[in-house]
């Protein structure tokens, strides 16, 4: 591409990007009785960054930046009395640092300008979600959470150690941190549309903070509200469907060898669960609106971390000493067993094991099955033990169909 043309192209990405922002500028700031920039005026400030920089000068793109910085401060002493938040102030500054940067690095000023725009375009939802959405509990944990990944996880030793060379430190801290993420993630869309979609998307969103929890928190309701039982039923269900979803997001990051193995599978439980949720939610009555969270107030649980990573080390030390034991029969009992807590514990395991070659990615793939299918046997017997017997019986029923689609698909797989 000719210089020209690529200097043109690099001016009309900044053109373009200013504009959008300056045009929501511009209808944000309408109301206001004076505000010190508008689509122009961002326009002109994304133009003098890109030629600044274009001219390829020493000491003119500081120049316009200080320029830039004496005008912006002017401008705000003019109108803070009337308007004292800087948003405006700020993004025209960034304006005219992107604009330089599309000269330097294209993608990357595309990238910063729609993630500006976003952000001064989803003001009120932002601080909606701040002020009212996420409690101060939650916001406490999301600050813990954070320290987590940015200071516990990088320091964390990526070794294999413990008896068998079992366990990975790095490797477990990264497994119980996507598991958190997940967790948050449904809880923030359970607490955000939860009560207005009532039980559906209450157990869909619960089921990847505990899908076990849930059935536990959709039982107690079917005993509280038995008219409700058959959309408690279609919660359980579909958090079943949360727990496979979240499976094989796992295995696509841990054992991205066995994406393609498990997909079918997984896939036929999901639209087996779905089908069966679906079914229920069209015999359930009128809906119930979820006033309050049905498993936690916290945007993490603490404690089932904490046991989730005990959990984690105890199968990793388990499986490696079955496999020196048994082989591929000492995995796969491990695994069942395993999975009687948590569905997803033994994929951090085979994990660990495939990296350390303890074991094939082929002898990898029955033990993580196995696990999900002994999962559900135990959402079973929770469900037995926390709701009414007709609750009992159409989970049961559920997750017996789920488990006969998957089995019957790895069958035909195989064959």
């Amino acid at each position: 591409m000719m210089p020209a043309m690529a200097s043109i192209e690099n001016l009309g990405l900044a053109m373009g990007i200013e504009l959008l922002i300056g045009a929501e500028r511009e209808r944000s700031n309408s109301a206001m009785p004076s505000h010190i920039a508008g689509i122009r005026t961002f326009a002109i400030s994304a133009l003098s960054g890109a030629v600044a920089v274009s001219l390829n000068e020493i000491g003119i793109y500081p120049v316009v930046l200080g320029l830039l910085v004496i005008l912006i401060g002017i401008g705000y002493w003019r109108s803070s009395i009337n308007n004292p938040g800087m948003t405006t102030e700020l993004a025209l500054l960034m304006t005219c640092l992107i604009g330089g940067l599309t000269v330097t690095q294209p993608t990357l000023a595309a990238f910063s300008g729609l993630v500006l725009a976003v952000l001064l375009a989803a003001k009120k939802r932002i601080h909606d979600f701040a002020q009212y959405i996420m409690s101060a509990t939650e916001w406490n944990d999301l600050v813990l959470f954070t320290a987590i990944v940015l200071i516990l996880y990088p320091l964390t030793p990526d070794a294999y150690m413990g008896p068998w060379n079992a366990i990975n430190p790095h490797h477990l801290v990264r497994f119980v941190v996507l598991i958190m993420a997940i967790g948050a993630l449904g809880h923030i869309t359970s607490r955000t549309w939860g009560g207005h979609h009532g039980l559906a998307l209450t157990g869909f969103a619960g089921g990847f903070v505990s899908s076990t929890a849930t059935v536990y928190a959709m039982g107690k309701l079917s005993r509280d509200f038995p008219s409700q039982t058959h959309g408690a039923v279609m919660g359980s269900v579909l958090s079943s469907v949360s727990t496979i979803i979240q499976l094989y997001f796992l295995i696509n990051l841990i054992l991205p060898q066995l994406t393609y193995w498990a997909s079918w599978p997984l896939l036929s439980g999901m639209v087996c669960a779905s089908i069966y949720a679906g079914a229920m939610g069209r015999l359930a009555g009128p809906a119930l609106t979820v006033q309050e969270p049905l498993i936690s107030t916290h945007l993490f649980q603490w404690k089932a971390a904490f046991t989730l990573v005990s959990l984690v080390a105890g199968v990793m030390l388990l499986s490696a000493g079955m496999n020196d034991w048994l082989g591929q029969e000492g995995l796969l009992i491990t695994s069942a067993i395993a999975g009687l807590a948590d569905a997803h514990a033994i994929v951090a395991s085979m994990g660990s094991m495939v990296q350390s070659g303890q074991v094939s990615v082929g002898q990898a793939r029955w033990p993580i099955m196995a696990a999900l299918l002994s999962n559900m046997l135990s959402k079973s017997w929770v469900a037995w033990h926390a709701g009414t017997p007709a609750y009992c019986v159409k989970v049961v029923l559920g997750q017996f169909l789920v488990m006969i689609s998957i089995v019957a698909t790895l069958i035909l797989a195989s064959v």
